[in-house]
């Protein structure tokens, strides 16, 4: 009786991932319909391309997220469907991982379920799994990876699906052979390092035949910039989980432990590199999530009898008690309610963004050549058969490669040269308020846009296809980000366009709030 009382904690994580899961499913990323275009273009037979008329590019975060989705499509599983199972089941074997971890670096099965119990209660394990990206894949693989390298077993599967699962993959991987490299010695022969890394070469290979570059565009659109101010929003963005890395490793100096070593050195090389690029803007710390798992179980795997060691830990570990669920959302989710639309990282703008692509759709048909948009996901997906321009570069080689940070690269002169038919604008004031069509403030590069000299002598605001959205943060992302209650999509049409006789234009509403 006493062995299966030890096993409470992570019989308790496993209630809470189900509540919390269920809690959070009713989302999905605008980001996640990125992929979804690319293997729906796949499937029709257009291998990596994201629209027709611009050269193809990498715009996608992981080619093994990307494949993985296209294989499930090709066996007659909706991609959308595919993409939150199948994150929500490497999130499970996420967690039951974080117990094995735990248990490999020798804590005890109480203590392996309470770090278990600990990360269950983690927003963003939950928020991201069914999110509809790469997250719960990538945190599998780096957890199994860790356990691998400490095992000296299995260590060449995780490790060369780690260089293909995001784009930062690639500089994880060479950091983590050197490494291993210099830890195990003649145990890691160099033959294991060539197998490990053909992966990583034979996609560098495709992806240079396909996309005539090294790196992915995501790299370029994201993380390039000023390397100084990078690091600082980097540090910002990160210090829930490198405070609580500083004391581990001064924990471990009493220890000197080799598996403790590894594990606290694989998630130094990871935080290393989310802080260097800038971390992220999304909300429930997106990319801190496969680090917290692996600090959970080295804090369990120190935590001795010794009063002064764990009040060490319980101290530096306090900023990572930020990313848990938040408690206002704890009740409805235990009562079976799901979270608000609003509380969305993009709040309702998938769904609006899906019921203007339909109406865009019904009235210009196959008449529009090309449209311009800001944000790129749910849109362009449900217009699959119009070609796109994605403005902040994700999914366009040129805008991505331009100056400025993360979501501030914008070319106006180059969307202006390619004359789309229509551009997709947001705004978080009413449209044609105080006199104004559109008021600017949204992001800079649609600012830059509308203040062009010739953008509105080519382009006229339609009313009808106004488009309200909400989104609205609470505590504490509201404090750091700024909320946005009411935002509208607007949509600018070429003036020759109106005239088209093979449009629909009477038949719109006057308006559609």
């Amino acid at each position: 009786m006493r062995a299966a009382w030890q096993y409470l904690p992570l019989a308790l994580s496993l209630v809470l991932f189900s509540v919390f899961s269920h809690f959070f499913y009713n989302q999905i990323g605008d980001d996640a319909f990125i992929y979804f275009r690319y293997v729906d273009r796949a499937l029709a037979g257009h291998w990596g391309s994201w629209t027709s008329q611009i050269p193809a590019v990498e715009g996608y975060s992981s080619v093994l997220w990307t494949t993985w989705l296209i294989l499930l499509a090709k066996a007659g599983i909706g991609v959308e469907v595919a993409a939150r199972a199948s994150g929500l089941l490497f999130a499970l074997l996420a967690l039951l991982s974080t117990y094995q971890l735990g248990r490999l670096l020798k804590a005890s099965i109480w203590q392996s379920g309470v770090a278990c119990l600990l990360f269950s209660m983690v927003a963003g394990l939950h928020y991201w799994s069914t999110a509809g990206l790469e997250t719960s894949l990538y945190l599998l693989i780096f957890i199994q990876a860790v356990i691998s390298m400490i095992r000296l077993r299995h260590h060449v599967l995780w490790l060369a699906l780690i260089g293909l699962a995001r784009p930062e993959g690639p500089i994880l991987l060479l950091a983590l052979l050197i490494a291993m490299k210099c830890v195990y010695r003649q145990r890691f022969p160099w033959w294991q390092v060539g197998v490990i890394v053909t992966p990583l070469l034979v996609w560098m290979a495709i992806r240079w035949q396909l996309y005539h570059a090294l790196l992915p565009n995501t790299f370029y659109a994201k993380a390039t910039g000023d390397p100084l101010q990078q690091i600082i929003k980097g540090l910002i963005y990160g210090f829930v989980c490198w405070i609580p890395l500083l004391g581990a490793w001064l924990l471990w100096f009493k220890s000197r432990r080799q598996d403790i070593m590894i594990a606290l050195g694989a998630v130094s090389l990871l935080l290393g590199i989310v802080v260097g690029g800038g971390g992220d803007w999304m909300i429930y710390a997106r990319l801190l999530v496969p680090v917290v798992p692996v600090l959970l179980a080295v804090s369990v795997a120190l935590w001795s009898q010794s009063p002064t060691r764990n009040a060490c830990i319980v101290v530096s570990f306090l900023p990572m008690f930020l990313l848990v669920v938040f408690p206002r959302f704890w009740w409805p989710a235990f009562t079976g309610e799901q979270l608000d639309p609003t509380s969305k990282i993009e709040g309702t703008m998938t769904e609006r963004s899906i019921d203007l692509a339909n109406k865009i759709d019904a009235v210009f048909g196959q008449s529009t050549r090309l449209i311009a948009v800001n944000h790129a996901g749910a849109l362009p997906y449900a217009l699959a058969d119009h070609n796109v321009i994605d403005m902040v570069g994700l999914n366009d080689a040129h805008i991505a490669r331009a100056k400025g940070h993360m979501h501030r690269k914008y070319d106006v002169d180059y969307v202006l040269e390619q004359a789309p038919d229509l551009v997709i604008l947001n705004s978080r004031t009413l449209p044609g308020s105080q006199g104004v069509a559109y008021h600017t403030g949204y992001w800079a590069g649609e600012t830059a846009l509308v203040e062009h000299p010739d953008f509105y002598r080519y382009y006229q605001w339609v009313p009808a296809f106004d488009t309200r959205w909400q989104w609205q943060m609470g505590p504490p992302y509201g404090w750091f980000y700024e909320a946005a209650p009411e935002s509208w999509i607007q949509v600018f049409v070429r003036k020759d366009l109106l005239t088209d006789p093979n449009t629909h234009l009477k038949a719109l509403d006057d308006r559609d709030d």
